[in-house]
């Protein structure tokens, strides 16, 4: 089958679910100028094409010149390495002479070539470089890659392509493993940052979010360093470095971190002996920051306000008419049980972004969970019961979950696993639609759930299991805060000598 019968195949779907005639259009009109493009520029198969092309395939008069064709394919290539978002339009606007028709007929040409292409012949490659080189069409529309990839998951899940467009999606804190994240290979601290990223996943067994915290603080200093060409950096370096970050409007505390993560990459280039000093440059150094903002929670009518918004939101939307509020509705339900899971089972936003559909055993009636910790080494597994009414929640949103292809639990309408930002981001829009004049942040979710617990009473051992701690202090003193008035009634229900009198 060919890319044009099957994208005609995923428009019809997209009439049936409710989109409106003009969000049909829109949706052809950008898979046809940027993913039809995309492969005329980059299929191995469409040189082979070239002598096949007919002039009324795409309204250009007069015969085909197929060394002007391959000169004009050649030209927009070359574009491509150099330029990283191509607008098409304008080169079609600075070559209107390499085919009959001028840039009309160039247009016309790509489309025909990529409509022609076999989806078995499609490869992952293949759509990383179309989705890579940042082709847009003559208006520039940012939508493109989500209607890409929203158009080859329906192939696959109608059995049109060999490949799942969804498995193996990097989520952003996989970028940090990228050659060139810290810079070009070959820069002295470049190289030194990347041997660092590897001690931490293998040797300390930092889960991704970690990494990526320690390298994003470093990747300023690394490239500091090596744009400066400091061979043997000492602590009027480091002063430098923090002034000038100072200079930019970087808050002190933030400064603190800089400090903080630049201070143990040095710890690791002296142990591996990777720099001759024995002495590490940013060990005397010390940043006077703010103090740290307690974290923010919810007490018991704000989560149920929280939790009574949300289904309101749910019920509302409850019966759709068309493709819009087929949308709020899935967001509703699915909002609704991912922030009950957050408030009962105290996920961490890592272990929330990062859960599976496999890793929810329904025979069980749990999920789990693979907390802190490298998932391919050494990973810390639990298992946390979800019953009740959060197990409703879940089942509720698994029903209207469509994409079989996506390995994470949870996603978007089009599909794609939500990253722990845009879960942040949701949190936050949720406690707005409910009138909650609060700023809790998914972790002050986590919080929430270890307070209210205890001051239900649950014993402190199993909160540190349900949260994932190693250490019960940790349980205790960052999470379960409770005031004068509610630990002396926690005292009063569970006190063993209750009703005996003090005489």
């Amino acid at each position: 089958m060919t890319v044009v019968d099957a994208k005609m195949r995923f428009l019809e779907n997209l009439r049936a679910r409710g989109y409106s005639p003009k969000e049909i259009l829109r949706q052809e009109m950008l898979l046809r100028k940027t993913f039809q493009y995309g492969l005329a520029l980059h299929h191995s198969d469409i040189p082979h094409r070239l002598g096949r092309v007919r002039a009324d395939e795409f309204g250009a008069q007069g015969p085909m010149r197929p060394a002007a064709l391959e000169a004009f394919l050649d030209t927009a290539r070359d574009a491509l390495k150099s330029v990283r978002y191509l607008d098409l339009g304008t080169l079609f606007k600075e070559y209107p002479d390499l085919l009959p028709a001028g840039g009309r007929a160039a247009v016309s040409f790509l489309e025909s070539l990529g409509a022609t292409a076999e989806l078995r012949t499609l490869t992952r490659g293949l759509v990383a470089q179309i989705l890579d080189s940042g082709i847009r069409s003559t208006t520039g529309e940012s939508r493109s890659p989500a209607i890409i990839q929203a158009f080859l998951e329906f192939c696959f899940e109608r059995g049109l392509l060999a490949w799942n467009p969804q498995a193996e999606q990097r989520m952003p804190s996989e970028r940090v493993f990228e050659p060139d994240f810290f810079g070009p290979p070959g820069a002295r601290w470049a190289d030194h940052a990347r041997a660092y990223l590897v001690f931490l996943k293998e040797d300390r067994n930092l889960a991704l979010g970690g990494i990526d915290y320690y390298s994003r603080k470093l990747k300023p200093f690394v490239q500091w360093l090596d744009a400066a060409a400091k061979r043997q950096p000492t602590r009027s370096t480091l002063v430098a470095f923090l002034e000038r970050k100072s200079g930019e409007g970087v808050s002190p505390n933030t400064l603190s971190k800089y400090l903080y993560c630049i201070r143990l990459f040095f710890d690791f280039l002296i142990r591996t002996r990777r720099i001759r000093t024995q002495e590490n440059p940013a060990a005397a150094l010390h940043i006077r920051s703010g103090p740290s903002a307690q974290r923010r929670i919810l007490d018991e009518p704000q989560l149920k306000r929280l939790i009574d918004s949300l289904e309101s939101a749910v019920y509302a939307s409850a019966h759709p008419q068309d493709a819009a509020t087929a949308v709020v509705h899935f967001r509703a339900v699915r909002d609704l049980a991912m922030i009950v899971l957050f408030a009962l089972c105290g996920l961490r936003l890592s272990e929330m972004a990062g859960t599976t559909v496999e890793d929810v055993l329904f025979d069980k009636r749990v999920i789990r969970i693979h907390g802190k910790g490298n998932r391919s080494a050494r990973s810390k597994i639990r298992e946390i019961v979800v019953d009740g009414y959060a197990w409703k929640c879940l089942r509720e949103y698994l029903k209207r979950r469509d994409h079989h292809g996506q390995q994470y639990l949870w996603i978007s309408w089009s599909g794609r696993p939500l990253r722990p930002a845009s879960i942040n981001k949701l949190v936050h829009a949720r406690l707005g639609q409910a009138g909650l004049d609060v700023t809790v942040s998914p972790h002050g979710l986590r919080a929430t759930c270890a307070s209210l617990y205890v001051k239900k009473g649950m014993d402190p051992y199993a909160l540190k299991t349900l949260l994932g701690h190693e250490s019960l202090k940790t349980t205790m003193d960052a999470y379960a805060r409770l005031t004068e008035e509610e630990l002396r009634e926690v005292w009063k229900r569970t006190n063993p000598l209750s009703g005996y009198d003090d005489e």
